[in-house]
């Protein structure tokens, strides 16, 4: 065995093999961060011994000296991506997700942590503090939160009993002396007496702050997509005609959580990835909860609507991990789309939107709503009649269903253009809070036209009712719409080209 420029002789066989590598404590903290919420590169800065030593202090505000920057190690974490905050007072665990730098208030920075709990009504109605730590200031400051926002109302439906996760934002002062410098680290604390935090704080999360060295372009728009649970059946096919119909449409980014997905579908992911048009993070269940990927469809299943405030977690931070990157958020599944009824993309949508609003909905609408309808899958079309009847290929779900229903009631299922200057906290369908507004559904918005956009659903499996079943010519309780036919061609070449890139060319 020899080796030659990289390669290594084996015989008369020639193998690149790789080689091998041995991280230092920088580049190991560097890889940490990167995977997970830890603040493993500040840790490694304040551990130096010169850290912080000519830092000054303000005689107004609290400093803990005794509280110190404790290790990645000796954090308590559950399940990959938590950090435990608990209390005996009363008994509860809130499960810490990640925390972000918000400045959009002018003059009043805070901090934000999404978190998840059991007890989301006891949470919400006691005291918490937190813990901020600055570039080159050894002692931690002293904050008060002074807000627990529970994201899904407390009077919706089955209301928030113990017992039932859900997402909540904490929001952490940042005492004016500060108001100029932003927190790197932040611990979430049940007390306000540094003696009783102890030495060691017991969660620390790193402050994220996205924020682009370029700004973003006028109407950069991202896709917050709900979180995948696709370990047992396979869309992979389908999710390569959604991400090339949404770029087509105008998306930038496209943000996905993953908590499990079937192979061919991860393939996709990390093409498109690599292509730079999606990002993805894995995604866990906090507490006891079950985290066997091949169960969490099922798991979601027998749960339903006891799920639907844990599944805020994702939606929210997607929001605070773009406020910087984008000026509008979509919050969508991957059966649902957009559609310009008479116009090209979502681009020339928004600009007539905002071409006829006042100065005062320009400064305070935080969102556009799209009405929505479904689509049936019981009625196809095979080929494209603008095409000289080219036949349309099996893989392009949405060209060949274009047969939908009435619309949905007002506020019914809509779809959202969420502004990121303005909106706090998201639902799956609208905003639930935004900039100094209190309380839910505290957000004024616009509907859009339906001669401008309708959200087209392609729910699987999803047939009419009964009655317009029954009536023996079922096919005109529907209306045939094809606006989404303006891009076949387009599309066609696209997904295509995609799907060749992804699975490979067919071979006989």
């Amino acid at each position: 065995m020899s080796k030659t420029s990289g390669l290594t002789i084996l015989g008369n066989i020639s193998l690149r093999l790789p080689e091998r590598i041995q991280l230092d404590d920088t580049q190991t903290m560097n890889l940490t961060e990167s995977e997970s919420n830890l603040p493993a590169m500040y840790f490694n800065r304040w551990k130096q011994r010169d850290f912080g030593e000519n830092a000054f202090k303000y005689k107004n505000v609290n400093y803990c000296p005794n509280v110190k920057m404790i290790s990645p190690h000796r954090i308590r974490q559950n399940n990959l991506f938590w950090q435990i905050v608990q209390t005996d007072e009363p008994e509860m665990i809130v499960y810490a997700y990640n925390a972000y730098y918000d400045n959009r208030l002018y003059g009043k920075p805070v901090v934000k942590i999404m978190t998840v709990t059991d007890r989301q009504v006891p949470v919400q109605k006691r005291k918490w503090w937190c813990l901020l730590w600055f570039d080159n200031l050894l002692d931690p400051v002293l904050s008060t939160v002074e807000e627990v926002y529970t994201i899904w109302p407390e009077y919706w439906n089955f209301g928030l009993r113990d017992g039932l996760y859900g997402a909540e934002i904490f929001t952490c002062s940042i005492p004016k002396q500060y108001s100029n410098q932003i927190p790197q680290v932040i611990s979430l604390q049940t007390t306000d007496n540094c003696r009783k935090i102890g030495y060691n704080p017991g969660n620390v999360l790193r402050v994220i702050y996205n924020l682009p060295k370029k700004r973003f372009k006028k109407q950069s728009i991202g896709i917050c997509v709900q979180a995948f649970r696709f370990s047992t059946y396979d869309v992979s096919v389908r999710l390569v005609e959604w991400l090339e119909m949404v770029k087509i449409l105008g998306a930038d980014q496209v943000y996905f959580y993953v908590y499990g997905a079937t192979e061919n579908m991860m393939k996709v992911l990390r093409h498109y990835k690599k292509e730079g048009f999606v990002n993805w993070r894995q995604l866990t269940l906090p507490g006891e909860q079950v985290n066997v990927p091949s169960l969490y469809n099922y798991y979601y299943n027998k749960l339903r609507e006891d799920f639907w405030p844990q599944e805020l977690i994702e939606l929210n931070d997607c929001l605070y991990r773009n406020i910087y990157r984008h000026k509008y958020l979509i919050v969508k599944d991957i059966d649902e789309m957009i559609i310009p009824q008479n116009l090209n993309n979502w681009h020339e949508l928004i600009d007539k939107i905002e071409n006829n609003m006042n100065e005062n909905d320009l400064r305070t609408k935080a969102y556009y709503m799209n009405r929505h309808a479904h689509v049936y899958d019981m009625f196809e079309e095979e080929t494209i009649e603008d095409e000289k009847l080219k036949p349309i290929p099996e893989y392009l779900y949405m060209m060949r269903h274009t047969y939908r229903s009435k619309l949905s009631e007002i506020g019914r299922n809509i779809k959202c253009f969420h502004r990121t200057d303005l909106v706090t906290a998201v639902h799956n369908h609208f905003p639930m809070k935004c900039i100094n507004t209190t309380g839910h559904h505290s957000c004024g918005g616009l509907e859009i036209n339906i001669n401008d956009s309708i959200l087209m659903h392609y729910r699987r499996n999803l047939f009419m009712p009964k009655d317009c079943i029954t009536s023996g010519n079922p096919i005109n309780c529907t209306i045939r719409d094809r606006r989404a036919w303006r891009h076949f061609r387009k599309l066609y070449e696209q997904v295509q080209t995609n799907l060749e890139k992804i699975f490979g060319p067919e071979t006989s």
